[in-house]
């Protein structure tokens, strides 16, 4: 069962560090009251809502996926799947806008892991009716078929994407998987 994301506290030293970043990094003036702890389920990060001064509502999410040796890599990584992120936003996916710091990257290093700042986009719980299974499908072919798009106007993205974002498994090692698990 999914659940849908609560709202806790901050503590003040966190608050302090995501706030002065927002504003001396990505030149963004978030409200301090409005900062939280937004407290959906993921094993690899840390998410925080909160809003701009001009009402921007924003989730900054704390990546502390990598061990302390692939710290580049994850940074890589990182970057890259955001640099894609705003190239499939560009041509019309409805992904959340990933915001570029001032030097042009997209994630910044505190001590407790890499931080981006993104456009929040509100949703809700799902209910997995057909017809919410057969919005996901579309939307992703269209996903999909943007992102062919993408590398075929640019054939020398596909191996930079390659070899920046870790895969575990190709499609078709993992195909067996989706087709078993999503059809119980």
């Amino acid at each position: 069962m999914t659940q849908s994301p609560r709202s806790e506290s901050v503590n003040q030293e966190i608050k302090n560090a995501l706030i002065r970043t927002a504003a001396t990094e990505f030149l963004l003036d978030i409200v301090p009251e409005s900062v939280e702890h937004y407290s959906g389920r993921t094993a690899s990060s840390r998410i925080y809502k909160s809003k701009t001064s001009s009402g921007i509502s924003l989730i900054v999410k704390e990546s502390f996926w990598y061990e302390a040796h692939e710290r580049a890599g994850a940074i890589r990584a990182l970057e890259k799947a955001y640099e894609t992120s705003e190239e499939l936003r560009k041509r019309g996916i409805p992904l959340p806008r990933a915001y570029r710091r001032k030097n042009g990257a997209f994630t910044f290093e505190l001590e407790t892991g890499l931080i981006a700042f993104l456009e929040y986009m509100a949703g809700g719980t799902p209910s997995f009716s057909d017809k919410e299974w057969k919005s996901a499908g579309a939307l992703l072919g269209k996903f999909h078929r943007a992102g062919a798009e993408y590398v075929k106007s640019r054939p020398e993205e596909y191996q930079k994407i390659v070899d920046a974002i870790p895969v575990e498994k190709s499609y078709e090692d993992s195909r067996g998987i989706y087709v078993t698990s999503l059809r119980e």
